[in-house]
């Protein structure tokens, strides 16, 4: 077994690094309703940290100093999902941003937040903002081009289609925007279809490092894993199809916008599928996440057999 999915697959990466695996196939337990998933989607995290200037710095701390200075508010609601599935939430920091590139120049911003995890459609988004006519090239002006940015690679996203998936292109989603000091971090996750290629991937990943460039920021790429895609006609399919008939259950192939173990493993050779109990869509990271007894025990019955027919 594994241990740390959720926080890049720590447990993966030292079963390979430390070469202790050698094998030919590999089943992952991801929820799946115990359909069978042979091709996922690639996974990236991006951290941007935009600086404030040193006169907004210093204007900003004049502000908070002042008793007679005054501010504007604003909270923007949607609607929380998985960075994974995107389509099914509302980003509330996507609403912000629409807010910010309508204010003028002399927009001085004094507080900003939205979300909690890069990996989650923020349901929240808050900012407070004031007028400041000394100010020049502020860091809203920072933030809409950074904005413009994530809209430009959006747009290239949906020229590469992959109609196994839904949606069928890759996505890019803002989940997390924090204030500091003297510069704002914006955070989010990119899911990567596997009919990209690795060069149109580094020209996305080159649009954000050229564009953070440009206005002083730094561009983290924390994370990256590949996508990965099995043939329907392979020896796992085929042999995980049998076994599950026989317990009566018609498991069909499907995809999946989110990553897991099986983009490490599949790097290395090993083939791989994703099944595992539990429904995916309104189930997983929710209050409520539940799976069924039932498929608890048909599940074990299924990888004791599997282990039979393919472990020597």
């Amino acid at each position: 077994g594994t241990f740390g999915e959720e926080t890049g697959m720590l447990g993966a990466l030292k079963i390979i690094r430390k070469n202790k695996i050698n094998t030919r196939y590999a089943i992952i337990s991801e929820p799946s309703d115990l359909q069978i998933i042979n091709a996922a989607k690639g996974f990236a995290t991006v951290e941007i940290r935009i600086p404030f200037s040193l006169d907004e710095q210093n204007l900003r701390q004049e502000h908070s100093g002042s008793s007679e200075a005054s501010s504007q508010s604003k909270v923007f609601s949607g609607k929380a999902t998985h960075s994974s599935t995107p389509h099914l939430g509302e980003n509330a920091a996507v609403k912000m941003f629409e807010y910010l590139s309508s204010l003028s120049t002399d927009t001085i911003l004094l507080d900003i937040e939205a979300g909690s995890r890069f990996n989650m459609v923020p349901h929240q988004a808050s900012v407070e903002i004031s007028q400041e006519p000394k100010l020049k090239n502020g860091v809203i002006e920072k933030l809409n081009k950074i904005y413009q940015l994530v809209q430009n690679v959006e747009q290239d996203m949906k020229k590469h289609l992959d109609d196994d998936f839904t949606p069928n292109h890759s996505t890019l989603s803002i989940g997390v925007i924090r204030l500091f000091e003297d510069y704002i971090l914006v955070g989010g996750s990119c899911r990567i279809a596997p009919s990209v290629g690795h060069d149109i991937y580094e020209k996305w990943i080159h649009m954000f490092y050229s564009s953070c460039q440009e206005i002083g920021a730094e561009f983290h790429l924390q994370d990256y894993k590949r996508p990965f895609r099995l043939s329907s006609k392979s020896i796992l399919v085929k042999s995980a199809q049998n076994e599950m008939e026989k317990l009566g259950i018609t498991a069909e192939c499907r995809t999946m916008a989110s990553a897991n173990e099986a983009s490490l493993f599949a790097r290395t050779g090993i083939e791989c599928i994703c099944i595992g109990i539990g429904e995916r869509e309104e189930n997983i990271h929710t209050p409520n996440e539940r799976v069924s007894l039932q498929q608890i025990e048909t599940a074990t019955v299924f990888y004791e057999k599997m282990i039979e027919r393919l472990c020597d």
